[in-house]
């Protein structure tokens, strides 16, 4: 599996949110990510119990969102 650069995730991923919730709420999300003190082995455990990768959530969340983007 390869792995994208950094910028190139975080760009991705920051423009995913924007798309789905808008910039206020992408930018309420961050903040709380960054003060909240989190455990990633518990909250990967917690939502990936299904067998399903990261990755493979990724291309659902791409998929979403283009769905919502012919609709609106």
């Amino acid at each position: 599996m390869t792995m994208i650069p950094d910028n190139e995730l975080r760009t991705e991923c920051f423009q995913l949110l924007v798309d789905r919730f808008g910039h206020l709420d992408t930018e309420r999300f961050i903040v709380m990510m960054s003060r909240s003190p989190m455990d990633y082995t518990t909250w990967h455990q917690r939502h990936f119990s299904n067998g399903e990768s990261v990755r493979e959530l990724g291309e659902k969340i791409k998929a979403f969102a283009k769905t919502r983007k012919a609709t609106a």
